[in-house]
């Protein structure tokens, strides 16, 4: 099995554990494994912006086609940057520590940011992270969502609100 396949096998099957709350036995190790190759081609297709970062390296392990249409870099460009440290707002220092803390506490992180697209727009992101331990290396899976009509409407509202409360 490829490495790749072997990450998002291990991802399917920590997942698969995560949302069972319990061990697979052999006979649904090997029908997650063969659903696993069949729906990994989906998980380039989404909308969200997925990316694998090993946190030794810090360096991606795998991306979705999303984040490359979004950011207009090549797949084997942005392999080779690891994570945006200006779209995070973080130094790489604080991502490690961030990262640390996922692996220790075993939870899930949710930060927002900004960042422009490849086309020069402002984008609002909500980027959620989670650690998991694939061939004894930690992966940390981050889902970065585009929220920005969601916060262009909170916006709106919030304007509309003033204005309302200015005319009583």
């Amino acid at each position: 099995m490829r490495r790749l396949d072997q990450v998002a096998f291990g991802f399917a099957k920590n997942l698969a554990v995560y949302a069972t709350g319990r061990s697979l036995s052999f006979n649904e190790l090997e029908g997650l494994r063969k659903q696993c190759l069949k729906l990994k081609p989906a998980g380039y297709r989404v909308r969200d912006m997925i990316h694998l970062v090993d946190r030794n390296t810090m360096k991606f392990v795998d991306i979705n086609d999303t984040v490359c249409r979004n950011t207009g870099l090549s797949r084997e460009e942005l392999l080779q940057r690891g994570p945006d440290l200006d779209v995070l707002k973080e130094s790489l220092e604080e991502l490690a520590e961030r990262y640390d803390r996922l692996i220790l506490d075993r939870t899930t992180s949710r930060c927002a940011s900004v960042s422009v697209d490849a086309l020069g727009r402002v984008r609002d992101l909500e980027i959620y992270s989670r650690a998991t331990c694939i061939d004894g290396r930690w992966i940390i899976i981050g889902v970065m969502r585009d929220v920005t009509r969601r916060m262009e409407m909170i916006r709106s509202t919030a304007k509309l609100q003033r204005m309302y409360s200015a005319l009583t």
